[in-house]
């Protein structure tokens, strides 16, 4: 996998988990992306105003482990502000509608007034 799609697969994984939780989009989020030779750990909290990721990497090779900071570093550096929150919070708004409300009504009685005309002109 190139670097750059990998990069853009982590930021999915950031994305999605910031989409799912409404109650992190103030303070931290995490993630986790696994393959049988490693997982990565992603911890995304904002400091003085900015959002940055902090990276933790391990290999597996049978019983080995082992961490790799030097790669690690750099995709903190290419994570950091990358998940989109108005994305998020129209994720958080949609997940709280009703049918009525995700079709563009208020409730189901504005629904029959629109499909059905005002029963008081009924004749």
């Amino acid at each position: 996998m190139k670097l750059e799609k990998f990069i853009d697969t982590l930021s999915d994984c950031l994305q999605e988990a910031a989409n799912e939780d409404e109650e992190n989009g103030q303070g931290t989020l995490s993630a986790k992306y696994e393959t049988d030779d490693y997982t990565i750990d992603l911890f995304y909290y904002k400091e003085k105003g900015k959002w940055l990721c902090e990276v933790c990497i391990m290999h597996y090779n049978g019983d080995d482990k082992r961490e790799n900071p030097n790669l690690s570093e750099y995709l903190e550096k290419q994570l950091a502000g990358c998940v989109d929150w108005d994305v998020a919070e129209d994720c958080w708004r949609e997940s709280e509608m009703d049918e009525w409300e995700a079709h563009g009504f208020r409730d189901e009685a504005d629904y029959n007034r629109w499909r059905h005309g005002d029963p008081r002109n009924w004749r």
